[in-house]
């Protein structure tokens, strides 16, 4: 029998494993995806800028070395352009008036010169008077920053609005709150305006009126200082109910108190008021002391008259330049045969012979 071969088959070698990456081309795959993501983000943010640049009604220059390299479509609007191209290119202190030149030129110079990291490399707004393309001048607030160095030029963003209007309508408010200072000022009855029931002004005539120096003594104090115990919840009532309607009331009777400690009968008009774009009251007060005590000796009078006349025998009347009857005394009833109420109905000539 033939001997059989008992030597066992050599083991197979192991499969060989992959060759380890290469770690510096990982590195580099990972960081061109994250400067991909990056050039992503920074175009996105930079498209949102320029949006927002757009959209923005402020006008927005950039210039460069003093000349315009961008303005948004605001600037091109308020500079009175067809374009941006009417205005890329040219001297940016082209567009400052010549009366406002030295301002901006040294508030230029001030941005360029400031270092260090306290400076902040901004100027705030102030008013400057610009020129439009067509050398229109208007009224402006400027303001400037600063930006990063680009290729060894550091490029400066100027932010304007126009405030031609709103100096405008300053200049008018002045004006005509100079007219109504004018005004008061000659009236006889005093003046006060109160907000919140604090005097904001009074004219001199309300100075008198409340026995003080000046107009100035009465400012800044409040209303119900003075008002007696007996008015004031009146009073308080009647302003509720003004600022409440922001309607004219009734003429009312209210008794004032001095600062000295005297008071007086004063009849009072109401009036809803704006001051300063805010609502506010203003009165007119009349002194009517001396009148009431007029108006109380006169009804004094009349019922002494009556009284008197009443008790008379003979007969008495008062008639009016139109020869109306006015009054007729009780003697008239036996002298005449009439009575009071048929007498006041007659005509005056009736009772009077015609050849008299």
């Amino acid at each position: 029998m033939k001997e059989e071969d008992t030597q066992t088959p050599a083991a197979e070698a192991p499969a060989a494993s992959p060759p380890p990456p290469d770690s510096e081309h990982v590195v580099t795959s990972q960081l061109a995806v994250k400067l991909q993501a990056i050039e992503q983000q920074q175009a996105w943010h930079a498209a949102f800028l320029q949006e927002l640049i757009d959209l923005l009604p402020l006008g927005i220059v950039v210039h460069v070395n003093g000349r315009i390299v961008m303005v948004n479509p605001a600037g091109v609007r308020i500079m009175g352009a067809s374009s941006a191209e009417e205005l890329i290119g040219r001297q940016a202190m082209d567009f400052v008036h010549p009366d406002d030149l030295h301002q901006a030129t040294t508030r230029l110079q001030s941005l360029m010169q400031g270092e260090g990291a306290s400076d902040i490399p901004t100027i705030p707004f102030v008013e400057e008077k610009l020129l439009t393309v067509d050398g229109v001048p208007f009224e402006a607030e400027v303001a400037g920053i600063r930006m990063a160095p680009v290729d060894g030029e550091t490029p400066v963003l100027i932010l304007f609005r126009d405030i031609t209007r709103r100096k405008r309508e300053q200049q008018q408010l002045a004006e005509s709150e100079a007219r109504f200072r004018r005004l008061v000022a000659m009236l006889p009855d005093g003046i006060i305006i109160h907000k919140f029931g604090r005097i904001l002004f009074a004219n001199e005539a309300m100075a008198a009126l409340m026995k003080v120096d000046t107009p100035e003594a009465l400012v800044g104090r409040r209303i119900e200082e003075f008002l007696t115990e007996e008015d004031r919840p009146r009073v308080l009532e009647r302003i509720r109910r003004l600022m409440e309607e922001q309607q004219p009331l009734p003429v009312s009777r209210n008794h004032i108190l001095r600062p000295n400690g005297e008071v007086f009968l004063a009849e009072v008009r109401a009036f809803p008021f704006q001051m300063q774009g805010e609502q506010a009251i203003l009165l007119v007060v009349s002194d009517i002391t001396e009148r009431e005590q007029m108006l109380a000796e006169l009804e004094r009078s009349e019922a002494k008259f009556r009284l008197l006349a009443e008790l008379l025998p003979a007969l008495v009347y008062i008639i009016d330049e139109h020869g109306r009857l006015l009054y007729m005394n009780q003697s008239a009833e036996q002298v005449l045969g009439y009575t009071i109420h048929e007498i006041m109905a007659l005509d005056f000539t009736r009772i009077i012979e015609p050849e008299s």
